[in-house]
């Protein structure tokens, strides 16, 4: 099974997948296909394959206020509130380097390392038939003298 599933109906104006891994919560959200707002009938209509499929229980995603009464119309009910927080970056102390790591900018002498090592970590991964870098590539990521 793949980890998004969405309902075996066409037109499902719900994503869903399950909750964390477990196959008896079903976790859905809107699917952002931009034909309206959702009804409390879209609601009923998405949930239904997701029943047949096996789902024992439907959460949704975080929802805005206005849109969630087509969910508490169709007998969802709010079990927790989204709190957001958020940092603004202007108080944060510079982390250390790591024990034992010397960061320095790098110069032009170092490029034949960096290459090697990209080169040798791309050799390995999917990314060795899509990318090819030489010294050219390194230009435009060198910082300012």
């Amino acid at each position: 099974m793949s980890l998004l599933r969405t309902p075996l109906r066409s037109g499902s104006r719900l994503r869903a997948r399950p909750w964390q891994g477990d196959e008896r919560v079903a976790h859905v959200a809107p699917a952002g296909d931009f034909l309206g707002p959702l009804t409390a009938d879209d609601v009923r209509r998405s949930l239904r394959p997701l029943r047949r499929s096996g789902y024992q229980v439907a959460l949704t995603a975080a929802l805005p206020r206005a849109d969630q009464p087509p969910f508490l119309e169709v007998g969802f009910e709010e079990i927790e509130r989204l709190h957001l927080l958020l940092h603004t970056f202007d108080r944060l102390d510079p982390a250390p380097p790591p024990v034992g790591c010397d960061i320095r900018r790098g110069r032009r002498r170092d490029h034949g390392e960096v290459l090697a090592l990209v080169r040798k970590t791309t050799a390995t991964s999917r990314l060795h038939d899509v990318v090819e870098v030489d010294g050219a590539a390194l230009v435009p990521a060198r910082a300012p003298d």
